[in-house]
């Protein structure tokens, strides 16, 4: 998910085509994946997609989630696709307190939490596009209202 021909198609679209910036963007990022033991996070999210009962990764499925609960409230992907093929994804603005969570639980989990959320993110998008024959994208939908 993070080195395929998809996923680096993604980083040349995301730096505009530009195939040097892109390459920069990349060597930058292969820096990052090593500090962050990424591979590990690639291994761990992959297993727990594969081990569930269902393709659409879910929120429980993420480090540290049941800290976290309690201070974010989402919905990884829903269990539908939009009209043209897309995921979907829900964040409610309303019901996320970031202050009492920094204060009350450990920032690493917090952090653990989010690089598991964006590796299952690469994960299901790289999976998604495979099956639909197309770059698929995610529309997320942020709540500010509750």
């Amino acid at each position: 998910c993070l080195f395929g021909d998809l996923a680096l198609l993604r980083v040349l679209r995301g730096n505009g085509n530009d195939l040097k910036q892109a390459a920069d963007w990349f060597a930058r990022c292969l820096t990052k994946v090593e500090e962050c033991n990424l591979d590990q996070v690639v291994l761990d999210m992959t297993h727990c997609l594969d081990e569930s009962l269902t393709m659409v990764p879910l929120d429980s499925m993420l480090p540290h989630q049941d800290d976290i609960q309690e201070y974010v409230r989402a919905v990884f992907s829903a269990p539908k696709l939009t009209p043209s093929g897309d995921l979907v994804n829900y964040i409610s603005f309303a019901r996320f307190d970031m202050w009492k969570m920094i204060a009350r639980m450990k920032w690493e989990h917090w952090v653990s939490y989010m690089r598991g959320a964006t590796v299952m993110r690469m994960i299901e998008c790289d999976r998604q596009s495979r099956l639909q024959g197309r770059l698929v994208r995610v529309v997320t939908i942020i709540d500010v209202a509750g």
